[in-house]
Formats: C-alpha cells, sequence, structure tokens
C-alpha cells in the first residue's frame, strides 16, 4: 500500500493548544483490544485485579512523579481508566499519560513473569488516550460525577465488550 492511501488518524489533541497550561485534564485510556485485564464489576461495583490494583496505585501516585500534578477523582474499570487531574502548569499532559502507561505496561509484563497476569496481545494500552480540557467547575463537577459512578453504568458502557449498542436501523 503506498503511503498516500493509508488512512489519516483522526487527530486526537486540540491543535495548537498547550497541553502544559495550568487547568483541569480527563483522560482516558483503554487496554489494547478493550481486553478485561483490571478486574470485574460485580453488583455495580468494580472489583480489581492484581493488575488493575498496580494501575490504581500508579495513578495514585502521580503526583509524587510529577510535582503540580494533582489527581482530583479516577477509577480504574475492567478494560480502561479514567482520571481527572489538576495540572499546575509544570508539566505536559502527554508526558503525564505516556509515563503512567510505560510504566504500568512494565509493571504489567513483570506480573505476568512473576505472577501468571494474563498476557495480552503486542500492547497493555491502546495506541494513543482520549483528552478534555475542563473549561468549568459545573464541567468538573459533571466529570468527577461521571467518574464517580462509572462502574454503576458498566452494563451500558460503550467500552464493555459485551454491550452492543442498539442498531439504529433496526426498527
Amino acid at each position: 500500500m503506498k503511503q498516500e492511501e493509508l488512512p489519516q488518524r483522526k487527530r486526537l489533541r486540540w491543535e495548537k493548544f498547550d497541553y502544559s497550561l495550568p487547568g483541569h485534564y480527563f483522560m482516558t485510556v483503554v487496554a489494547n483490544e478493550r481486553k478485561c485485564l483490571f478486574g470485574m464489576i460485580e453488583e455495580q461495583q468494580m472489583h480489581l485485579s492484581p493488575a488493575g490494583k498496580m494501575i490504581d496505585d500508579a495513578i495514585i501516585t502521580l503526583p509524587q512523579i510529577f510535582p503540580g500534578i494533582t489527581v482530583c477523582q479516577h477509577v480504574v474499570m475492567p478494560n480502561h481508566i479514567h482520571i481527572l487531574m489538576m495540572n499546575d502548569g509544570q508539566h505536559q499532559m502527554s508526558n503525564v499519560m505516556n509515563s503512567l502507561k510505560t510504566y504500568t505496561t512494565n509493571k504489567y509484563i513483570a506480573g505476568v513473569k512473576k505472577d501468571g497476569w494474563p498476557r495480552y496481545h503486542q500492547s497493555l494500552w491502546q495506541r494513543s488516550f482520549y483528552d478534555h480540557v475542563v473549561r468549568d467547575a459545573s464541567e468538573f463537577e459533571m466529570i468527577a460525577d461521571y467518574i464517580f459512578h462509572n462502574p454503576m453504568h458498566w452494563n451500558k458502557d460503550i467500552l464493555n465488550p459485551l454491550f452492543c449498542p442498539p442498531d439504529p436501523t433496526t426498527p
């Protein structure tokens, strides 16, 4: 396939936006192939696997690795994570997220070798991540509420591999 025939990836970042600016950011990272490796939802509550606990711990320690980052709200789901954080302006958010992905991948590989965690195919995480710049206090509260209640809505979550939205063309 020639270079000009390759599909063009949609840009996920806001063009010309400086992601090191102080503010709140909502990030979502999804496991490769949406594979459920981090735990399971039972009775609308997330029960972390050892891998999920490792990821949860990594998120909690982000402020120690990146002074100036505050984790305001987060959740580890069976196959993705949501993080609402504040950046005081010292860090590029892509550096923070890439560091988190690299660290958790290395720890996951160690867990596979040492503790028999389930293997993944090619990579632990999808290539990129979703981000949203939080614009105001109302949006912050809405996102924090969404993250907090996310396990309760797993049966309707589009990232749930068992959920298929109804086909709008079907009567």
